[in-house]
This record gives C-alpha cells, sequence and structure tokens, in this order.
C-alpha cells in the first residue's frame, strides 16, 4: 500500500512538473500591459520626409508598430508612408516601410533594427475564455478615432519581436533564406555552423549580431 502512495505521488509529481515545463515558452515571452509602448501619450517630434518637423503627443500602437497621436481627445493614426524617424525623450524610432523600429546595434555599416509587435496569436489563445474583453476587436483590433488604446488595463499583451538588417541597400528581414544569400563564399561554413549552435536564434539579437559581424562583413 505505501508503494502504491509512493508511486501516485511521483505520477501527481512528475505531471506537476511537465506542466510547469510546457508553460515556460509562455512565461518566458515578453508582455505589455498597454497596447501602447508607453503607458500614455507622451511629447514626441516626428521627422517627416519631407524633411519637416512636427511636435505632438504620441505613442506607438503595438499591433503593428505605427504611430498614433492625439488630436484634441481623439487618437489619431498617422500616415506612416510619410514619417522617417519619431523622437521620444527616451527612445528613438526609425520608420522601415510602415513599421516604426528601434535600432539595437550596428556593426560596421550593418544596422540591427527591432519591431515589437502584439502576438496576436498568443493573445487569442491566452484570452480565448476571457469574457471581460470589451473594449478591444480582435478583428479590427482598435478603433483608432474613440478608444481609449489602453482600456483593458487588467490585460496583459504578449509581445513578439522582429529583426531586421539594414546596410545592404535593401532591408533584410532576419530570417535564414534571407541573409544567406548575403553571406561572403568564404564565410558559408563558418555560417552554417553558427546558426546550427543550440543557443542560436534568429530572434536573438545577439546571434544576429554574430552573423552581421562573422559572416556579412
Amino acid at each position: 500500500m505505501s508503494h502504491l502512495r509512493i508511486s501516485r505521488y511521483m505520477l501527481r509529481s512528475l505531471l506537476l512538473l511537465l506542466i510547469l515545463l510546457s508553460a515556460l515558452p509562455l512565461w518566458a515571452q515578453r508582455t505589455s500591459a498597454t497596447t501602447t509602448y508607453y503607458p500614455t501619450f507622451r511629447p514626441a517630434t516626428i521627422h517627416m520626409r519631407s524633411g519637416e518637423e512636427v511636435k505632438t503627443m504620441a505613442n506607438v500602437f503595438l499591433k503593428n508598430s505605427s504611430l498614433v497621436y492625439r488630436k484634441g481627445s481623439i487618437t489619431m493614426r498617422a500616415n506612416m508612408k510619410l514619417i522617417d524617424e519619431v523622437s521620444f525623450d527616451d527612445q528613438r524610432f526609425v520608420c522601415l516601410d510602415t513599421l516604426l523600429t528601434t535600432i539595437v546595434d550596428t556593426v560596421g555599416k550593418l544596422v540591427l533594427y527591432r519591431a515589437s509587435v502584439i502576438d496576436i496569436e498568443a493573445f487569442r489563445r491566452m484570452e480565448n475564455d476571457n469574457r471581460q474583453i470589451t473594449n478591444i476587436d480582435i478583428g479590427d483590433f482598435v478603433n483608432y478615432s474613440s478608444v481609449d488604446l489602453n482600456a483593458a488595463s487588467d490585460l496583459r499583451y504578449p509581445l513578439v519581436d522582429t529583426y531586421y538588417i539594414g546596410g545592404f541597400g535593401k532591408l533584410l528581414l532576419a530570417e535564414e533564406r534571407r541573409v544567406a544569400p548575403k553571406v561572403k563564399k568564404e564565410k558559408r561554413r563558418l555560417y552554417k555552423t553558427l546558426i546550427t549552435l543550440p543557443e542560436f536564434s534568429w530572434t536573438n539579437p545577439e546571434s544576429l549580431l554574430r552573423i552581421m559581424k562573422d559572416c556579412l562583413q
């Protein structure tokens, strides 16, 4: 009987351990308490591609890493095709196509950019049974003109980072099929070794910076 109790105890412990381990990737994912980069709108300088500068109260909307700004009591979405950079007091965002990105680091002439957006699929899974979501429509995600972007303060929004490498004349999405053709012939063996290392990841900036330094220079 005592052996049976021990076996059942060990089984319960093993099941609990497996559950905890399976949850680790979700816990490791960065999250945000708001749907914007900053909790509140703050002063920003928008550098237009025309050369003009506009000062306004702004924020970065994390659904698609776009710029939103205040016009009176209304939240407006900026035309991203007209924007070059956006400067806040503590952060500079560079507009790549229609994404606001931050500069992670530079290696010679190469620049590593990061765009952080809400992971919609992970959000769906996390909130599948949550009936308290009343101010966010997953389809359109937000009505810019009338919704308080941070109304659902009890939610946590999982974030996903996408990296881009600039400096080749054309922006590269940091993934194997885009980067491999840029690797110099004499460095291809090293490149293949690096990307097969257990610690390597295309979403790890340290891994990407090493590729940029050792294989793309």
